[in-house]
Formats: C-alpha cells, sequence, structure tokens
C-alpha cells in the first residue's frame, strides 16, 4: 500500500493597500508551516519590516515547501503598497517688485484602482495659476511672506474585496517674502 503526500505552500502577503504619510510598514506573510520564505531582498524571515518612498511600493516573496529534504513545489506573491506622502520642492526665499513669479512643484501618486486629487493652497497674499496642477507658478501679491501647501487625497479601492481606503497629505513650502525694492535691470535682490 501507498500513501501518497501532496505538499503544496501556500503564501499570503495580504492585499495591496493605501497607507498616509508612512515611512516604514511591516508585512507578515501568511505561510504553510512546512515552507521556508524568500523575499525580493533574500531575507527569509515571516515578517519584514520595508522602507517606503513616496508612491508606489512593490513587494515580492517566494515560498519553498519542502518534505525532509525533498523540494515539493513554490509560489510566489506580491503586495503593492501605495504610500500618500506630499511632498514639495523648497522655492526661493525672497522675490523682489520686479521678479518672475515663484515656480512650485508638488509630486503626484498614481496606481491601479487609486484615485488622486491634489490642490494648492497658499498662507499668504499670492495668486496660484493652476491650483490643481502639481507645477504651476504663483504671483506674491503686494509685501510680506508667503508659504504654499500642496493637498494630496487619494482613495483604493482593493480589486479583490471592493473595500475603500482613504487618506489625505500634505506639504508647505518654505517661506517666501516680497521685498518692496525697485531693481535696476542688471541688479540682483538679495
Amino acid at each position: 500500500t501507498w500513501t501518497i503526500k501532496s505538499i503544496a505552500p501556500s503564501l499570503d502577503l495580504g492585499s495591496d493597500m493605501l497607507v498616509c504619510d508612512a515611512d516604514k510598514y511591516t508585512i507578515t506573510a501568511q505561510l504553510s508551516s512546512d515552507a521556508t520564505i524568500k523575499w525580493d531582498d533574500n531575507s527569509t524571515n515571516k515578517t519584514r519590516t520595508v522602507s517606503l518612498v513616496p508612491g508606489v511600493n512593490r513587494f515580492s516573496a517566494k515560498a519553498t515547501a519542502k518534505d525532509g529534504s525533498v523540494t515539493c513545489g513554490d509560489i510566489s506573491d506580491e503586495i503593492i503598497i501605495y504610500n500618500l506622502k506630499a511632498t514639495v520642492e523648497d522655492v526661493r526665499e525672497f522675490v523682489c517688485k520686479y521678479t518672475d513669479p515663484v515656480h512650485l512643484k508638488g509630486n503626484m501618486v498614481s496606481g491601479d484602482n487609486l484615485q488622486v486629487k491634489g490642490y494648492w493652497t497658499v498662507n499668504g497674499q499670492a495668486t496660484i495659476d493652476e491650483p490643481n496642477s502639481p507645477e504651476t507658478e504663483a504671483n506674491i501679491n503686494g509685501t510680506g511672506t508667503v508659504t504654499f501647501t500642496w493637498h494630496l487625497e487619494a482613495e483604493f479601492t482593493d480589486p479583490v474585496t471592493g473595500k475603500k481606503m482613504n487618506c489625505s497629505s500634505t506639504a508647505t513650502t518654505n517661506s517666501v517674502t516680497k521685498r518692496q525694492i525697485e531693481i535696476e535691470a542688471n541688479e540682483v535682490c538679495t
């Protein structure tokens, strides 16, 4: 009499997800007891703490089942973590009466099943040319100090469960001060 034993590994890294303003995230793999795991960075622990960048972060692992010294099969899985983290580039600190507008640049995040809206707001007297564009220009009205804030709002729908996740993130530029000086054509405003 022969007994046939079937050993197939199981591996689940979890559903794709949306996180807000995260630098790190811990993934715990659901793994069959007779399997070993190997992550895309070659680590072999069931739990892995990963560093996240703003935007799309992909992590994968492979599980291999063994019966003694015999390899019985393997399976792979991947998780996508969308990190909604607003970022802005610094702007120049001073503008003068006759200088160019202030250039604004924020980031945008995109991905499957992810809807993102971005917009600029201002604290102070300024006009933003295209407030819904990540890259635009602004004119400071009058004199004084102004800051600009880039807002991101996102909704992610898990394609498997249909569950919706929402989050928002903001980032503010350094202060810009407009000086009331008239300069000659070849002078620099400081």
